[in-house]
């Protein structure tokens, strides 16, 4: 397989990650699940879990829609400046700690 020429390793590499990803994907990546609605903060599109054509309908909308999408873009970028950031982390670990500290 590695003396495979043009790029067939790499396609052999990434055909063989998805077929074991792609269940992952539609499992994980899902409006019913709290903890990824949480981390997306209504800025992106899901669908329902194992449901094929939900999936279908999200990604026929945003295709046909890509102002959606470039919006959808623009709210994840703020959350991810303004929530996601190493200096929020660290203020809010720090917060952390020092509640422990005073409650003990």
């Amino acid at each position: 397989m590695l003396n495979q020429p043009d790029g067939r390793i790499l396609s052999e590499l990434l055909s063989s990650w998805f077929k074991a990803t792609k269940r992952a994907l539609l499992d994980y990546n899902s409006s019913d699940i709290p903890e990824n609605l949480e981390v997306i903060k209504n800025c992106g599109h899901t669908f329902k879990s194992k449901d094929i054509s939900a999936l279908k309908a999200v990604l026929a909308e945003l295709l046909a829609n890509p102002n959606l999408v470039r919006h959808a873009g623009e709210q994840g970028l703020e959350v991810v400046r303004t929530e996601y950031n190493w200096d929020v982390i660290a203020d809010q670990t720090e917060n952390v700690y020092r509640c422990i500290l005073q409650n003990s």
